[in-house]
């Protein structure tokens, strides 16, 4: 069994960490700092099944909400 666990730190990162993790094919892969709206778009990218926690709200230097931000844990098995 393979395991990944990534701070992605939200979208900072997306351009590296979605080829990263289809290239590895992790049986369970675990993200920090992740947005809640993210979730949808990385299991249909890595064909897992997906399971999200709110830590936090984000807000932007002006006050405006960006989302909510977890961890997620996903997994292929059924």
């Amino acid at each position: 069994m393979k395991l990944i666990s990534v701070n992605i730190e939200g979208d900072k990162h997306l351009d590296k960490v979605l080829p990263f993790l289809k290239k590895e094919q992790a049986n369970v892969i675990c993200l920090q700092e992740i947005y809640e709206h993210q979730q949808k778009n990385f299991e249909k990218e890595l064909k897992m099944n997906s399971f999200f926690v709110k830590t936090c709200q984000d807000f932007s230097k002006t006050d405006t909400f960006i989302g909510n931000k977890g961890n997620l844990i996903a997994t292929n098995c059924k």
